[in-house]
């Protein structure tokens, strides 16, 4: 980012008399205003909203990150057919659904041997 600002402020020291400088000024502001809202967007690792209730839902920020980390990949087996998202701590048994540490991917078969049980 600082790459760009150094090359904004150099378009804007050549001023108008070089040939097209406001325009190239305007295009690298733009380039510019991009990258600072690339740069300060949230990530897939962001904490939740404050304030939400519990829910069994697995918010997509965390469906990112998991899948993510685990590579698209069963973390057991190592499949990639059927993939399930799964608690690790079951929602039964207290676990969160927005805790990325807390969700695992699994094939549908790892899912099914695992049920409820918490095997963490």
């Amino acid at each position: 980012m600082v790459a760009v600002s150094a090359l904004v402020v150099e378009v804007v020291a050549w001023g108008p008399d070089v040939g097209g400088g406001a325009a190239l000024l305007a295009v690298f502001a733009g380039l510019l205003a991009f990258a600072v809202r690339l740069y300060t967007a949230p990530t897939a690792t962001s904490a939740p909203p404050v304030g939400r209730p519990r829910s069994r839902t697995i918010p997509q920020w965390v469906k990112i990150a998991v899948a993510t980390r685990d590579g698209g990949k069963c973390r057991w087996c190592g499949s990639a057919y059927e993939l399930q998202y799964d608690h690790v701590v079951p929602y039964s048994h207290g676990g969160s659904s927005d805790d990325v540490s807390n969700i695992q991917l699994l094939c549908g078969r790892c899912n099914r041997l695992k049920s409820n049980r918490y095997v963490g």
